[in-house]
């Protein structure tokens, strides 16, 4: 994500909603608020985007009456550029209408809707009629990122200011010009099917493709295997978590890459919600070499990229008779659907930049400790500033990454928001990530059944594989 600024940018970008409800409703009707914390932090650039969307159409409404196909779906996710925020962006404005138009989503099957939403959308970035759009989407981030020039403090603060309120009132704009004048790159489901998608890949004869497919991925040069991949000319990726809550108590959440869900289940207790995908983990790496590609001593794809699945990066998903869901890197995402109970309490979406700093466990704490009295905002907006660092280059890029967290409140009805100032919560253990103590040795755990012969995983938490943590209960969960 590109070289550090002088000085970390933290102010915050503040996302919050709430569902309506009736006083008189039933007390087990789920209702739930949210808040999402952005903060760009010391990188040059903002590349992150989230979605936060109530009153989806549900799931299953060709099975159902009218009345029930809206009101009691909701959708949150969190998308983790890199190379540009392009394609997070992208992923913002399309994902959820992509996801509920599919037939998959029709029928109820909000697994398979959520795989080929995702594999969709990347062929919607490879489209060249969508490459106008994202190109406005990659402008408006350097029209933002242009600072004013003038040497008076007192003026330059009040022309900051200025600025950032201009550049967000041209980035609105940006964005719905580029949805209004790129309707080709918003196709109907029927447009792809997965049958002919595989028949394009092998056969190189998709005319709505800029990809250049090739039978060999990398070379040798001077005894050394380097890529050997042509460009796209689309180069940003994100890596993408998306959690849909459909009716009161089904959870199903799709990741692609290394963000994290992690829901607050009984007395306190972090139960993951995602695996992460990292290119030396056993089942990743294997698809890697069979697709043609290595990952070198770095962990980096063909020396490049450092994660193994994600929209967009379609330069490593043009290896010859290969399907897409075998590439070096692909859309492809682990499903894990879970039945929420009672007392679960809330979900926590993070990027990676969140979860180097600080354990699935320790941030269930943080939260717990502060919601029944604190505001979502405030609540994200104080973890930001504990773990970001004082110098990333002293952490080796620990918390100098882009920060997006997103808070999910189960029961916002049930809760008594008693708002003040100041919180008594005890203290938790949160070091700002410029303290030596706070990294964070990885420990090997067992990935989720996905992968393939349940290989070993790499992550700093110890989640239970896909089977087990779908018909986990509380008492069998350890701290």
């Amino acid at each position: 994500m590109g070289t550090y600024l002088s000085t970390p940018i933290v102010e915050k970008d503040i996302d919050s909603g709430q569902e309506e409800f009736e006083d008189s409703a039933s007390e087990e009707k789920l209702s739930v608020s949210w808040s999402c914390v952005e903060m760009q932090g010391w990188r040059k650039s903002m590349e992150d985007a989230h979605i936060a969307h109530i009153n989806v159409r549900n799931p299953g409404w060709i099975k159902t009456s009218s009345e029930e196909c809206t009101g009691s779906c909701r959708i949150f996710g969190a998308f983790d550029g890199h190379g540009g925020g392009e394609v997070a962006r992208f992923c913002r404005e399309h994902f959820v209408k992509v996801l509920t138009k599919r037939d998959e989503w029709a029928q109820g099957d909000i697994g398979k809707a959520l795989t080929e939403t995702f594999f969709q959308l990347d062929r919607m970035i490879d489209n060249p009629q969508s490459h106008e759009q994202l190109l406005l989407f990659k402008n408006a981030q350097h029209q933002l990122e242009q600072p004013p020039d003038n040497d008076n403090n007192a003026v330059a603060e009040d022309a900051e200011m200025t600025h950032k309120l201009d550049a967000s009132h041209i980035l609105e704009k940006i964005m719905q010009k580029a949805v209004a004048t790129s309707p080709a790159s918003d196709p109907s489901p029927e447009e792809f099917t997965p049958h002919q998608q595989e028949e394009d890949i092998q056969n190189n004869s998709n005319p709505n493709s800029s990809m250049t497919l090739t039978k060999s991925p990398t070379r040798i040069v001077d005894g050394r295997q380097v890529c050997n991949l042509p460009d796209h000319p689309i180069h940003a990726g994100c890596t993408s978590i998306v959690c849909v809550i459909s009716g009161n108590d089904t959870l199903t959440v799709a990741n692609a890459g290394d963000s994290r869900a992690v829901l607050c289940r009984g007395k306190g207790q972090a139960m993951p919600l995602s695996t992460d995908h990292k290119p030396l983990s056993d089942g990743e790496m294997l698809r890697i070499q069979q697709s043609g590609g290595f990952v070198n001593h770095f962990g980096r794809i063909n020396g490049n990229l450092n994660v193994s699945r994600s929209i967009g990066d379609l330069k490593y998903k043009q290896a010859a008779n290969i399907l897409p869901s075998k590439q070096m890197i692909t859309a492809d995402p682990d499903i894990l659907q879970v039945y929420l109970l009672p007392d679960d309490d809330f979900v926590i979406i993070g990027c990676d930049g969140i979860w180097d700093c600080i354990t699935n466990q320790d941030c269930v704490n943080f939260v717990r400790q502060r919601i029944d009295n604190t505001p979502l905002s405030d609540i994200g907006v104080e973890l930001l500033d504990k773990i970001v660092s004082k110098d990333p280059r002293a952490t080796q890029g620990i918390g100098g990454d882009n920060m997006t967290f997103l808070i999910v409140d189960l029961k916002s009805k049930k809760r008594s928001k008693l708002y003040s100032n100041e919180h008594h919560a005890n203290p938790i253990d949160v070091e700002c990530a410029g303290h030596d103590n706070n990294i964070v040795a990885p420990a090997a755990t067992c990935s989720m059944n996905d992968m393939e012969e349940a290989h070993c995983n790499y992550q700093r938490d110890s989640p239970c594989s896909d089977s087990e943590v779908s018909t986990l209960q509380p008492e069998d969960m350890s701290p």
